[in-house]
């Protein structure tokens, strides 16, 4: 029995473990992204604490958290 299953014929890799492969890359690359918006979430929070009422870090910080939220967005659908 082979345990990479039909991924192996005769020591050959075959396209049965790109499909696989990619699916897992992909989906990978969603939970990094979406891990990476909800920590710019949390700074853009703590950009909007520390900002003191300066209206400058106040504009900083809602940018992040738009760009954030779009990002979580896209990521969603």
């Amino acid at each position: 029995m082979n345990p990479l299953g039909d991924c192996v014929q005769g020591g050959i890799v075959t396209i049965n473990c790109a499909i696989p492969l990619v699916g897992d890359i992909i989906y990978w690359a969603l939970v990094f992204a979406f891990v990476v918006a909800l920590v710019l979430i949390i700074v853009s929070g703590i950009k909007f604490i520390g900002s003191g009422g300066d209206e400058k870090q106040v504009e900083g910080a809602r940018k992040t958290l738009t760009y954030a939220i779009i990002g979580l967005l896209l990521i969603l659908f």
